[in-house]
C-alpha cells in the first residue's frame, strides 16, 4: 500500500484537530513542485514537527492544486489551519524567502 508521510507544525494540526472538519488544505508554502505521490483515497499520514516527532493522525489524499494565498483562505477558509487570513499569510511568509509578496501561490494537498 502507497502512503504519505507529511511533516507538519503542532501548531496546524492541533487547530485542526479541534475544529474537526471533512477535509483540511496541508498547504505548500512553495507552490512550485506538483505533488504527484499518492493517488485518491491513499493515506496521508501527519508527522509532527520536534519536539514531538511522532505521528498525529491520518487523512485520506483527495487532490493536489495551486491557489494563490487569499483563493487558498477563500476556499478553505479555517482549514487552512488558522482563525483569519493574515494569520495564514503570516505561517506562509515565514517559510519562504521571497517575504516581500504579500500574496503568494501555494501548493494545496486536499
Amino acid at each position: 500500500m502507497k502512503f504519505y508521510l507529511g511533516v507538519t507544525d503542532y501548531n496546524w494540526y492541533r487547530y485542526l484537530c479541534m475544529l474537526a472538519p471533512d477535509d483540511v488544505n496541508f498547504w505548500r508554502p512553495g507552490g512550485k513542485t506538483p505533488f504527484r505521490s499518492l493517488g485518491p483515497g491513499a493515506p496521508f499520514f501527519f508527522k509532527l514537527k520536534s519536539p514531538y516527532n511522532a505521528v498525529g493522525g491520518v487523512g485520506f489524499f483527495s487532490s493536489f492544486t495551486k491557489l494563490s494565498t487569499s483563493m487558498a483562505w477563500n476556499v478553505f477558509e479555517k482549514r487552512n489551519g488558522c482563525y483569519l487570513l493574515h494569520e495564514l499569510r503570516k505561517m506562509i511568509l515565514q517559510y519562504r524567502e521571497d517575504s516581500y509578496d504579500e500574496n503568494p501561490e501555494i501548493g494545496c494537498i486536499i
